[in-house]
């Protein structure tokens, strides 16, 4: 009986806290104009896709939109129904993806993407038209640095830095306006290795009495 009554007080207090919430949230105006808080759920009524603040049926502030699992997809700023502000994009095993500043359909400012593992592997600058400007960074996945220079308008310019897995600079190469200039590549990786040939041979070539006998 005790059990009966618990379950049935359980009922009625999550009956009382649904209606609650419905007076509460997805609401129109006497315009029929969303207003106010809003959570969107998929064709199954179950599944919570999105939800968010609305005034004069546009989107303001902060969205919050999900996978599936309930586990958050992605949180974007609006103002007036577009996007203009800071956003954060996730992977589904909600690790972060990708974040900066979001104005309409482009990224502005300081914007970094991420590995799925939760390294960096861009950290990028773009200007207010979208272009990506400044200095822009690439990252291998063990976090080391894999690419490092300076770009305008989207199109490198100047000295680009290339840096394999450990670190170590492997290339350099110097560009204006996007355009490659081939006589200032600068290829250590290759470099070390025919170097590493060359004293090989040289060492092959060295009188018998100079060289090191195989134990």
């Amino acid at each position: 009986m005790k059990i009966s009554f618990i379950i049935l007080l359980m009922t009625c207090l999550h009956y009382l806290a649904v209606c609650q919430l419905s007076d509460t949230i997805n609401k129109v105006d006497a315009n029929n104009m969303k207003q106010g808080y809003w959570i969107k759920f998929d064709n199954t009524k179950t599944i919570k896709v999105e939800e968010g603040k609305f005034v004069d049926d546009k989107k303001e502030g902060i969205w919050i939109t999900y996978y599936a699992d309930g586990k958050i997809k992605s949180e974007i700023t609006y103002v007036k129904g577009k996007p203009d502000g800071y956003a954060r994009i996730y992977y589904q095993n909600g690790n972060l993806s990708e974040e900066g500043d979001w104005k309409g359909t482009k990224w502005v400012g300081n914007y970094k993407f991420y590995y799925e593992n939760g390294s960096t592997q861009y950290e990028w600058s773009y200007n207010n038209t979208g272009k990506r400007t400044g200095e822009q960074k690439y990252y291998h996945d063990n976090g080391n640095l894999m690419i490092t220079g300076e770009w305008i308008d989207g199109k490198e310019n100047g000295v680009i830095k290339e840096y394999n897995e450990k670190g170590v600079l492997i290339a350099e190469k110097s560009f204006n306006n996007g355009t490659l200039d081939p006589a200032s590549v600068k290829d250590y990786e290759h470099q070390n290795i025919t170097d590493k040939n060359n004293s090989k041979d040289n060492a092959d070539m060295l009188p018998i009495k100079n060289r090191k006998i195989p134990l």
